[in-house]
C-alpha cells in the first residue's frame, strides 16, 4: 500500500547529529513535550525518511534526526540506533536492536516492553490494552503489538503515548524495533498515521 500522508509529504533532508533533540530522544522515549496539536498543522510538515538498516520507510511530521547508544536489554548490552524528531510538542521515535544470537526474539520485544513502561511510569495493567501489531514483512509473534497509555515524565507531569514492539528478519539478522509517539494529549489522527505508514521493505 502506498504511503498516504494526512498532510503534504516533502523530500527528507540531511540530518543533524548529536543535537540536544536527539540526545533526549535517545533516552528510551524522553524528551520535553508541550501541547499537541491536530494532524494537518503547519508545524506537522509529513515527509518521507527512507532507514537502511531496517531496510523501511516511515512518515515523520518534521526533519529527522538520527543517534545511537549502548543499551542493556535481556541482560546483554546492545546498540541502539534510533531516528526521530520534535514537531508541535510531539515525539515520533523508530528506534531498533539487532537480537543476539542464541536469545529468543519474543524476550527482547517482552523486555523492551517493560522496560518502557517502567521509564514511562505507565499503569501496572498498561500492557492488559495492546493490540497484535505486525506491518508487512513483520514478523508475526504474539510479543508484537501496541499499546496506547498514560504516564508521567522524571518531574512527574503527565503524558500519553503510543508504543509498538515488533520484529523483522534481515539478511542473516533479526532485528527488534521500537515505534513510539509521545505527547501532552493524544491525537489519533497523528497517531495513527504515523503508525500506518511504517512500512518494512
Amino acid at each position: 500500500m502506498p504511503l498516504q500522508p494526512v498532510c503534504r509529504p516533502a523530500v527528507v533532508l540531511p540530518v543533524r547529529r548529536d543535537n540536544p533533540a536527539m540526545r533526549n530522544l535517545l533516552v528510551w522515549a524522553g524528551g520535553a513535550l508541550l501541547a499537541a496539536l491536530v494532524a494537518c498543522s503547519p508545524a506537522l510538515d509529513w515527509r518521507l525518511a527512507r532507514l537502511d538498516a531496517p531496510a523501511a520507510e516511515l512518515l515523520l511530521p518534521c526533519k529527522p534526526d538520527r543517534g545511537s547508544r549502548p543499551v542493556e536489554l535481556v541482560g546483554q548490552k546492545l546498540e541502539m540506533s534510533m531516528v526521530g524528531c520534535e514537531a508541535a510538542g510531539q515525539v515520533f521515535a523508530v528506534s531498533w536492536v539487532v537480537v543476539p544470537q542464541g536469545v529468543v526474539p519474543g524476550d527482547v520485544l517482552r523486555h523492551w516492553q517493560r522496560a518502557t513502561l517502567a521509564h514511562l511510569h505507565a499503569p501496572a495493567d498498561a500492557a492488559q490494552g495492546a493490540a497484535g501489531f505486525v506491518p508487512a514483512g513483520a514478523i508475526p509473534l504474539p510479543e508484537a503489538v501496541r499499546l496506547a497509555a498514560s504516564g508521567q515524565r522524571a518531574d512527574g507531569t503527565p503524558l500519553q503515548f503510543d508504543a509498538a514492539w515488533f520484529l523483522r528478519r534481515q539478511g542473516e539478522q533479526t532485528l527488534a524495533l521500537h515505534a513510539v509517539v509521545l505527547s501532552n494529549q493524544r491525537n489519533s489522527a497523528v497517531v495513527d498515521n504515523f503508525f500506518s505508514n511504517i512500512q518494512l521493505k
